[in-house]
C-alpha cells in the first residue's frame, strides 16, 4: 500500500513537468497549419486585430470574409514534406504579414469562412497579441508560432491553477474531486492539441475550464466579494458565447453564478462583461446573416435557403439526431479523446483504441463508486420522486437552477445538431459534426456533479457488508485515492499525447 501511495505521489509531482513538455513540443512539432481550419482562424485573428468588420463575398463564390489572405505559399509548404519539417528555409519563412493578409479581395485570395461559427469574442486576446507581436517582427511565421505558443501557455497556466487547487484544498472532498475531473478532461490529447494551435476553440476550452474554477471558488464565502474573480467569470462566459450554440448554457451558468455574488459592484461587473459579449454575438449574427445566406446560396443553390428556418421538418430532424448518434458515436469518442491534425498520419492514435480503455475505466469508476456509496443513488431517486410533487411555494432556487441548468445543457447539445442540420447538410446522418464540438459541455459537466453533491444530502451506509466491501477497495476508492487515480489518468493522457506527437512528427518525416 505504501508503494502505491508513493507511486501516486510521484505522478502528481511530475504531472507539472509532463504538461510543460507537452506545451513546448506541441507548439513546435505540430506542422504548419495542420490543426483544424487553422488558416481561417489565423485570418480571423488578423481581421479582429485591425478592427475591420465589413463583410464581403465575391460574386458566385463562397469566399466570404472580412479580410483576405494568399494561401498559395502556405499550401505549397503543406504539400512539401521538407517544408513542413522546417518552413523557415523556404519562401514561406521569408513572407511578411503584409504579403499574406489583404484588406480587399482579389483573385486567388481566401476569406476566413468562419463568419457563422464565431462572433469574434474568442479572438479578442489573440488579436491583441498579434498587434503586439507584429510590432516586434512582421515575419509571418514569427507571428504564427508566437500566437500558437501563447495559446499553449494559457492551457498550461490553467492546468497549474487546477492542480494547485487540488493539492491545496482541504476538507472539501467534492470540490477537490470536481477540480480533478476538470483537470482530467482539460488534459485530454485533443484539448492539448487544439490548445497548441490557432483554433478558435482553444480559448473557448480555456474559458470553460477557467469559469468552472471561478464558479467553484465562489462557493466559498471568502471569495463571494472578489471583483477580480467576478470579472474573469464574466469574461469567460462572454467568450464562450462567441459560438452561438453555447448561449443557452452560458445563460444558465450566468444566472447561477450571479445568485452566488454578494457584492453589488461584483454583480455589475460580472453582468457587464457577460452581457457585452452576448450582445456582440447577437449583433454579429444579425449583421452577418445576409452575407451568410448569400454564401449558402452559392454553395448549395437557392433551394437550400428554404430550409434555413426549418421548423416544419421537426420529425426529420429527430430521425437525423437518432441516426447520427447511431453512426457517429464511436467516431466522436475518438475525436473527443485524441485526433491530431488533418492528414491520415496525423490522425494516428497510439495505442489505437486507448480512448475506449479510457472511457471504460471512467465508467467502471462511476459504477463502483455508486455501488460503494449506494445511499447517494437512493438520494437521487428520492430527489426525483420529490421533484415530481413540486410545491412551487417551497421550491428552492438551488433546486430550480439545477433543473434549469440541466435543461440548458440539453438544449445546447441538441442545438449543435440542429445548427448542422439546417446550415451544413441535408443528409440524415450529419457526418460533419466532430467530437470537439462537445468538449466545452464536457469540460463544464463536472459542475453538475458538484452541484448535485450540494443538492442532495449525503449519508454514509453503515451496514457491515458495506464496511467489508469498502475495506477491499480501500486503496483504489478511498477519497484521496480516487483523486490521485484521476490525476494518474490525466498523466497518462499526456503520455498518449506526447507519444502521438513524436509518432506524428517522425513517421511523417523519417519513414
Amino acid at each position: 500500500m505504501k508503494t502505491i501511495k508513493n507511486f501516486f505521489y510521484y505522478v502528481e509531482k511530475y504531472f507539472i513537468i509532463i504538461i510543460c513538455i507537452s506545451t513546448l513540443l506541441g507548439s513546435i512539432l505540430i506542422t504548419i497549419f495542420d490543426a483544424p481550419d487553422e488558416m481561417y482562424h489565423f485570418q480571423r485573428i488578423y481581421d479582429e486585430s485591425i478592427s475591420k468588420k465589413e463583410l464581403y463575398i465575391p460574386e458566385n463564390t463562397i469566399n466570404l470574409g472580412i479580410g483576405f489572405s494568399d494561401h498559395r505559399l502556405a499550401n505549397d509548404c503543406i504539400a512539401n514534406l521538407k517544408c513542413q519539417k522546417n518552413p523557415w528555409d523556404f519562401d514561406i519563412g521569408k513572407l511578411k504579414l503584409k504579403d499574406y493578409f489583404f484588406d480587399n479581395y482579389s483573385e486567388n485570395l481566401k476569406g476566413a469562412q468562419l463568419i457563422t461559427a464565431y462572433s469574434g469574442n474568442n479572438y479578442f486576446l489573440q488579436s491583441n497579441l498579434l498587434k503586439f507581436f507584429s510590432k516586434i517582427n512582421q515575419n509571418l511565421l514569427f507571428n504564427y508560432y508566437a500566437l500558437r505558443f501563447s495559446n499553449a501557455i494559457i492551457w498550461l497556466i490553467i492546468n497549474f491553477f487546477l492542480l494547485r487547487e487540488i493539492i491545496n484544498l482541504k476538507n472539501k472532498y467534492f470540490d477537490k474531486l470536481t477540480y480533478s475531473l476538470i483537470l482530467l478532461i482539460y488534459s485530454l490529447p485533443t484539448v492539448t492539441f487544439i490548445s497548441s494551435s490557432l483554433s478558435g476553440d482553444s480559448l473557448i476550452f480555456a474559458c470553460s475550464a477557467l469559469f468552472s474554477l471561478c464558479f467553484l471558488k465562489f462557493k466559498n464565502h471568502n471569495y463571494q466579494k472578489n471583483i477580480l474573480l467576478a470579472s474573469i467569470a464574466g469574461i469567460c462566459l462572454s467568450i464562450i458565447t462567441s459560438k452561438s450554440v453555447y448561449i443557452p448554457i452560458t445563460i444558465a451558468l450566468g444566472l447561477f453564478f450571479f445568485n452566488k455574488l454578494k457584492n453589488k459592484f461584483s454583480k455589475i461587473v460580472f453582468v457587464g462583461f457577460y452581457i457585452s459579449g452576448l450582445i456582440n454575438t447577437i449583433n454579429w449574427l444579425n449583421f452577418s446573416s445576409l452575407k451568410v445566406k448569400e454564401m449558402y446560396i452559392n454553395r448549395r443553390g437557392l433551394e437550400s435557403t428554404k430550409h434555413l428556418k426549418n421548423f416544419d421538418e421537426f420529425y426529420l430532424f429527430i430521425k437525423s439526431l437518432f441516426l447520427t448518434h447511431l453512426n457517429k458515436f464511436d467516431s466522436w469518442l475518438r475525436e473527443i479523446y485524441g485526433v491530431f491534425g488533418n492528414g491520415p498520419i496525423a490522425r494516428l492514435l497510439i495505442p489505437h483504441k486507448f480512448y475506449i480503455f479510457f472511457y471504460l475505466y471512467i465508467l467502471f469508476l462511476i459504477i463502483i463508486g455508486i455501488y460503494l456509496k449506494r445511499n447517494y443513488l437512493f438520494q437521487i431517486l428520492f430527489a426525483i420522486k420529490r421533484f415530481s410533487k413540486l410545491n412551487f411555494y417551497k421550491f428552492k432556487f438551488k433546486n430550480f437552477m439545477f433543473l434549469f441548468l440541466s435543461g440548458c445543457f440539453l438544449i445546447t447539445y441538441i442545438g449543435i445538431f440542429y445548427a448542422f442540420y439546417i446550415y451544413w447538410g441535408r443528409d440524415l446522418i450529419l457526418s460533419d459534426i466532430q467530437g470537439r464540438y462537445f468538449l466545452p459541455l464536457i469540460i463544464l459537466s463536472p459542475l453538475f456533479f458538484n452541484l448535485s453533491s450540494d443538492l442532495l444530502i449525503y449519508r454514509r451506509d453503515k451496514n457491515h457488508n458495506h464496511k467489508l466491501l469498502k475495506k477491499n477497495f480501500y486503496v483504489f476508492f478511498k477519497e484521496e485515492g480516487l483523486i490521485k487515480q484521476i490525476i494518474f489518468i490525466a498523466f497518462i493522457n499526456q503520455i498518449v499525447y506526447l507519444t502521438n506527437i513524436f509518432g506524428y512528427y517522425f513517421l511523417r518525416f523519417y519513414f
